[in-house]
């Protein structure tokens, strides 16, 4: 069975974002390394390594699907900081508009009655 187009797309896309996700926490970290609080920095590298593994498997979801993910541009981040606590707010910000394009994904695999999607993005949910 052929994953569904608008499923595979939604994927593909989210694709892009878990990557734009680990690029906007890699910034973070640098700008905590700069700062010289190397535990804040770690915690985002640690954040980083999240976002690209959340990519690899949606992209491994899609292999084993037969369909081929393009890779797209990853915007750059443009956050700058005036404190210390900014890039925790963004963060939480972020990880909040992340999960909420999880939950599309899920609702285009719900209307195309892609259960086998549907129990992938489980993992995402949960």
């Amino acid at each position: 069975m052929a994953i569904n187009e608008n499923v595979a797309k939604a994927l593909e896309d989210q694709i892009n974002k878990e990557l734009y996700s680990a690029y906007l926490y890699l910034t973070f970290a640098d700008y905590y390394e700069d700062r010289g609080l190397k535990g804040f920095a770690n915690w985002y590298m640690i954040q980083v390594q999240e976002e690209t593994d959340h990519a690899k498997a949606l992209r491994r979801y899609l292999l084993d699907n037969d369909y081929k993910p393009t890779m797209e541009a990853i915007a750059k981040p443009d956050k700058t900081f005036a404190n210390d606590l900014e890039p925790l707010e963004e963060g939480l910000a972020h990880e909040e508009y992340v999960t909420s394009l999880i939950h599309h994904c899920y609702e285009v695999a719900q209307e195309a009655h892609d259960i086998r999607a549907m129990q992938m993005l489980d993992w995402f949910v949960k």
